[in-house]
Formats: structure tokens, C-alpha cells, sequence
């Protein structure tokens, strides 16, 4: 870990990792992915946002998302970040 902190990850594990994502990501199939991509319908009644979540991607395209239950209050600290989130990009707009 001392390494890690100091340095960071050696490549060869970047790449890896980057390569079965990305091999994933332009599939033909259904794959799960945990990745940020922008929410057009509602999760837990979050919307018009990007947020990293489990997404289910075909063909580089998001077809869905994974069923995540979130308990009270993960779903209020969600709704919270969110909320400090838009206001955040508000202040750029």
C-alpha cells in the first residue's frame, strides 16, 4: 500500500482493468458496468443528472440499471449529494 499511496497503480494493472471494461462497454451483449452516465428516468426520483451507478450497457449504450435497494438513509444522503450536485453545476451555468 506504501507504494500504492506514493506512486499510484502500475500501469500494467490500469491497463487490465481499462481493457476489460472497455471490452464490456462496446459488447454486443448485456453487460454490467459500474460506470457514470447521465439518469433520464427517474432512480429513487433522480433525474437529469450524471451519477456513477451499476448500469447495464449493450453496445455502448445504457439500457438500463441494476436493481440497487438502497436502505433510508443511503437513499436521503443520495438525494442530499445530488441536490448539492445540481446546485454545484448551477453556480458554472
Amino acid at each position: 500500500m506504501k507504494y500504492i499511496r506514493k506512486k499510484g497503480l502500475p500501469y500494467p494493472v490500469y491497463e487490465n482493468e481499462f481493457k476489460k471494461y472497455l471490452e464490456k462497454f462496446i459488447s454486443g451483449k448485456k453487460e454490467l458496468i459500474y460506470t457514470s452516465a447521465r439518469l433520464e428516468k427517474p432512480f429513487y426520483g433522480i433525474k437529469e443528472v450524471s451519477i456513477g451507478l451499476p448500469f447495464y450497457i449493450k453496445a455502448g449504450k445504457v439500457v438500463g440499471i441494476k436493481d440497487v435497494k438502497l436502505n433510508l438513509v443511503e437513499e436521503e444522503r443520495l438525494k442530499k449529494d445530488i441536490k448539492i450536485l445540481k446546485n454545484s453545476i448551477k453556480k458554472f451555468s
